[in-house]
């Protein structure tokens, strides 16, 4: 692989990743008009492409050293585009979680392109709230609190 002085190849390589995950959803073989992008790629430029990438209101935000990653606006979708809509909306700031149903261990790292009918949704619940959608607060033990004998 070539190297070109004041050109980032990973940058490069994000993109090509971008494209290549939308694609296939097309059938035309013909590139979606959002994906021609004037993009600049040299070292240290953003990623994040007019928000291109991210679905249902999801917001595309620069990696910390490099690459983009989408905040789901949210509680009820999920994904690396924010593509996956729950069906419930998880509560007190709890987060949906896609994953794979029990038995389906084809691919264990393969959660992108499961089909619909094998995924589960979980809510990932902040701490101390618990429950299907995060709607329970728990109870906090004082381990402190000893009662005297």
């Amino acid at each position: 692989m070539c190297d070109v002085p004041g050109y980032d190849i990973n940058a490069w390589i994000n993109l090509a990743k971008i494209i290549t995950a939308h694609t296939p959803a097309l059938g035309t073989g013909v590139l979606d008009p959002r994906m021609e992008v004037q993009a600049n790629i040299k070292k240290g430029s953003s990623i994040c492409i007019d928000n291109f990438v991210c679905q249902n209101q999801g917001r595309c935000v620069n990696g910390q050293y490099s690459g983009y990653r989408c905040q789901c606006n949210t509680s009820r979708h999920t994904g690396i585009f924010c593509q996956y809509t729950c069906p419930k909306p998880c509560l007190n700031g709890g987060t949906c979680v896609r994953l794979r149903k029990a038995g389906n261990e084809k691919d264990v790292n393969d959660v992108i392109s499961l089909p619909e009918n094998q995924a589960i949704y979980r809510c990932a619940c902040r701490e101390g709230y618990g429950g299907e959608f995060c709607n329970r607060q728990l109870k906090t033990i004082n381990a402190n609190n000893t009662s005297g004998t």
